[in-house]
């Protein structure tokens, strides 16, 4: 999120969204300035299914809702300067206590013999992959959101997997230690503030469980920065660019019929005919659109 450069009262503002929050009981993991002038970031802790969602929209509101009573403007937009950029890291792990085999309450994707990573987990890291191009029209929803899914920029622009990887579509974050593994996780970092969470998540959840049902095998993960790959060496690998603008992204969800299915038909029609006609009225007047319209919506 964006917020004004004046350091006092910038924090302030902050301070007051955190309680904010709190009083809404959602709970805030860690705050800290990110790299750019007025930028912020807030974490908010795990919570399960669809309570995610509700949080993530309560904290949308809140701040927006927070700066706008001290007399400031926050932003979500995911390229609203050319300095900097908004993204909407999303974290998430697989509990399922009808594993057989597994004690009630654990982490499917944790396996302390397989260096920490499940079975579980790398075929639904594999499914998200294997999704990637028509997930990001659910998690990036928005014309704006291509101009921040750029390589080196600090957000994922090629579809690949890797451990502790900023530069990764799909991350493995480092486990806390000493916690068992329920720290084992994804974490997928295409998705922005202009998604509609209930729908990015029920995109990642139904690619991943595509990825489980078909025992997809995720490619070797990635621990240089993509970018900096040799062409033919990315070629070689199968680490291909994601879409670069909504309107590749909607070819490859309307292809897509897992996420069809997953969403239904009636909800997958009505989302692409919106997007489509989002995506044209772009095209149809380019930046000056994109900027004015969409800093008073985001």
């Amino acid at each position: 999120m964006e917020l004004p450069a004046d350091p006092p009262e910038r924090l302030e503002t902050v301070l007051a969204a955190v309680d904010a929050l709190k009083a809404q009981d959602v709970a805030v993991e860690k705050y800290y300035p990110e790299y750019a002038a007025g930028k912020h970031e807030i974490v908010t802790d795990h919570e399960p299914g669809v309570r995610a969602a509700d949080h993530h929209v309560l904290l949308r509101e809140t701040v927006e809702s927070v700066a706008r009573d001290r007399g400031y403007r926050a932003t979500f937009l995911p390229k609203p300067f050319d300095h900097s950029t908004n993204g909407c890291h999303v974290h998430l792990s697989l509990w399922d206590t009808a594993i057989a085999g597994r004690r009630p309450n654990e982490n499917a994707f944790h396996d302390p013999d397989c260096d920490g990573l499940s079975d579980t987990a790398r075929r639904f890291v594999a499914g998200v992959l294997d999704h990637a191009p028509a997930l990001v029209a659910l998690a990036a929803p928005t014309v704006n959101s291509y101009a921040r899914l750029r390589p080196q920029i600090g957000a994922a622009a090629f579809v690949c997997w890797g451990r502790g990887n900023r530069e990764a579509l799909v991350r493995i974050p480092a486990p806390e230690p000493g916690d068992g593994g329920a720290s084992t996780r994804l974490e997928f970092r295409a998705a922005d503030n202009t998604a509609n969470p209930y729908l990015a998540l029920l995109g990642l959840l139904a690619a991943g469980k595509d990825g489980i049902e078909r025992d997809l095998e995720p490619p070797e993960p990635v621990s240089a920065d993509p970018g900096n790959l040799p062409a033919g060496e990315r070629a070689d690998r199968g680490i291909e660019r994601l879409p670069r603008t909504l309107g590749q992204a909607l070819d490859a969800l309307e292809a897509d019929s897992v996420l069809r299915a997953a969403l239904g038909t009636d909800l997958f029609e009505t989302y692409l005919e919106v997007k489509r006609s989002h995506w044209e009225a772009f095209t149809d007047s380019a930046v000056s659109w994109e900027r004015d319209r969409l800093r008073t919506v985001y």
